[in-house]
């Protein structure tokens, strides 16, 4: 999360918030429920963190990693 609150997607008071166990996620979890899940409720930030899972997946498969 430290990278969300450097980037101005969430305030530094998400960090200070104690620490809560989530619970375990029915399958298969819908991209907007995890957005939700992690915190992530504004469409730009939403629209930013899609932006960078589709990068690294398409980084992933460029180079064969996973």
């Amino acid at each position: 999360m430290p990278i969300l609150v450097r980037a101005g997607h969430l305030p530094p008071e998400a960090l200070e918030t104690e620490p809560h166990t989530p619970e375990r996620p029915r399958t298969p979890t819908t991209e907007e429920e995890a957005l939700t899940a992690l915190g992530v409720t504004d469409e730009t930030d939403r629209a930013a963190v899609r932006a960078m899972i589709n990068a690294l997946t398409a980084k992933h498969r460029r180079e064969g990693t996973s």
